[in-house]
């Protein structure tokens, strides 16, 4: 399994934990935006906004918070805040090492 697809499960654990559809595959997203990175769009519901960070995620919602961390084996740092999985943090360092360019968003101008 690649460090894509190990992130994949990671993050539909969360997804599927908090009543969300799992999904098929990352989106695409940009390399060092932790707001806009592949794991961030994944995590994100369409009412708010995750922020992936390399060792944890900041959330918007205390509640999807708590199911992640559930889904993740552990428990919120603090309200909004959530140690992310070894798979997750493999490959986002990875890929903001641009080492996943089919997954990069392509930037206009």
């Amino acid at each position: 399994m690649n460090l894509a697809t190990e992130a994949l499960k990671k993050v539909n654990d969360a997804r599927e934990n908090a009543g969300m559809a799992p999904l098929t595959e990352l989106p695409k997203g940009r390399r060092d935006a932790s707001y806009e990175c592949p794991i961030a769009r994944a995590l994100s519901k369409d009412d708010g906004c995750v922020e992936a960070l390399t060792h944890y995620a900041n959330f918007d919602n205390p509640a999807y918070a708590f199911a992640a961390a559930e889904a993740w084996g552990g428990m919120p740092i603090e309200e909004l805040t959530v140690t992310i999985p070894m798979e997750i943090r493999h490959f986002i360092s990875a890929f903001d090492d641009g080492q996943f360019p089919e997954l990069e968003q392509e930037t206009s101008g």
